[in-house]
C-alpha cells in the first residue's frame, strides 16, 4: 500500500521548502537583532515607512543600508514562497503569509511595526514547518489581522486610502478611483492598490479639484 499523499508547500520540493524555512527563520532573527539593537529607530521599528529615508542626495547611514538589505532579502523569500505556491496551481493561500505582500518598496501605505512583523514571521515560520513535516497547518486569526487593509490609518509619511481621500473630498470611493485614473490625482503603486500623498492631495485641492465635477 503506498504512503498517503502529503499536502503542502513541501510536496512539490523539498529543497526548496526547507529554504524556505530557512529564509523565514533568518530575516525574522535579523529584524529581532536589529530591534534589540536599535528600539527606538524608525528605521527599525517602522521597517516598510519611508519617513526614515534621507534626500537622494543624501547618504543612507549603515542602519538604513542594513534595513534596505532586509527588505530586498524578505522580498526574495516572498518570490520563492509566491513561485513555489503557483507552480502547484495555490495562488490564493498566499493570502496564508501576511508579509508576501513585503519587500523591497519602504513605502506600503500602511504602518507595520516591527514587533508585528516579528509577530507575523514566527506564524508563517510554524505555518511552513507544519507542512514540512507534513500535519495540517492552521490559519491562524492572527495571521489575517496582521495585512494591511483598505481602511488603514494614514501613515506618519501622509499617505491616503481611496476611503480617506473621498472622505476629504465629500466624494465616493469610485469617483477617487476615477480621477486617479484620469490623471487627475496622482497616485502612488502599492501592489494592487493605489496610495495618495497628502500633499498632493492640498496640491488638487489648491488647485481648485479641477476634474472633480463630472
Amino acid at each position: 500500500m503506498s504512503p498517503p499523499k502529503r499536502t503542502g508547500l513541501a510536496e512539490s520540493n523539498t529543497s526548496t521548502h526547507k529554504l524556505l524555512i530557512r529564509l523565514t527563520a533568518e530575516v525574522r532573527e535579523e529584524l529581532a537583532h536589529q530591534l534589540k539593537v536599535h528600539p527606538s529607530l524608525p528605521a527599525v521599528t517602522l521597517p516598510f515607512s519611508p519617513v526614515f529615508r534621507p534626500d537622494v542626495s543624501v547618504r543612507p547611514t549603515a542602519i538604513q543600508r542594513l534595513m534596505i538589505e532586509w527588505r530586498t532579502r524578505l522580498k526574495e523569500r516572498n518570490e520563492l514562497l509566491r513561485e513555489s505556491l503557483e507552480l502547484q496551481g495555490r495562488e490564493a493561500e498566499i493570502k496564508r503569509f501576511p508579509l508576501a505582500g513585503w519587500g523591497f518598496e519602504p513605502n506600503f501605505g500602511a504602518v507595520m511595526s516591527a514587533e508585528a512583523c516579528l509577530k507575523s514571521l514566527s506564524l508563517e515560520l510554524k505555518l511552513l514547518e507544519q507542512e514540512n513535516s507534513g500535519e495540517k497547518a492552521p490559519q491562524p486569526e492572527a495571521m489575517a489581522a496582521a495585512q494591511p487593509s483598505e481602511n488603514c490609518p494614514a501613515p506618519s509619511e501622509g499617505l491616503m486610502t481611496a476611503v480617506q481621500v473621498a472622505k476629504r473630498l465629500g466624494v465616493s470611493r469610485q469617483r477617487v478611483y476615477e480621477l486617479i485614473r484620469r490623471g487627475s490625482i496622482e497616485a502612488v503603486k502599492i501592489g494592487r492598490q493605489r496610495r495618495v500623498r497628502s500633499a498632493t492631495l492640498d496640491e488638487f485641492i489648491r488647485r481648485g479639484g479641477r476634474g472633480l465635477d463630472p
